[in-house]
């Protein structure tokens, strides 16, 4: 799915590998307003091996802004999305869409997918507030009658 637009990624996680590619933008207009989609091949050894059991890889398309985190920089999701990513012989593919050209990377973090998707959560909660609105008006009824 789409990333959320407008969160950074703090500064200070692990980096267990990186790689840096070097791509030449063609220069741009001025009123540049359409949307670019750029392709990222993350190899394999470049993630040291399989995902352990009980985890998955989460790619985020991000780019670096100087003046987050209070001027001292950082990776942003603001203006960059993931389209999708797919796997492949060598690696995975990743396609970001954004509205900028900057310096864009792709963060390939694990996931630890023991914990349920956050959907799940939010259906819970919806449920568990459901029921306790309901018995509240209950005991309403029963103190006021």
């Amino acid at each position: 799915g789409n990333e959320v637009e407008g969160e950074d990624v703090v500064p200070g996680t692990l980096v267990v590998s990186s790689q840096i590619g070097d791509i030449k933008v063609p220069s741009v207009p001025e009123n540049f307003t359409d949307k670019v989609i750029i392709e990222f091949n993350v190899k394999d050894e470049v993630l040291n091996g399989p995902v352990p059991s009980g985890k998955r890889r989460e790619y985020t398309c991000v780019f670096w802004n100087p003046d987050a985190n209070k001027g001292t920089g950082g990776w942003s999701r603001s203006g960059v999305a993931r389209l999708n990513f797919t796997e492949t012989e060598n690696g995975t593919q990743v396609t970001c869409e954004t509205v900028h050209l900057t310096s864009f990377v792709v963060l390939v973090s694990l996931v630890d997918t023991t914990l349920g998707e956050p959907l799940a959560f939010d259906v819970l909660t919806y449920i568990g507030c459901g029921i306790s609105i309901f018995f509240l008006i209950i005991s309403i009824i029963f103190f006021l009658c």
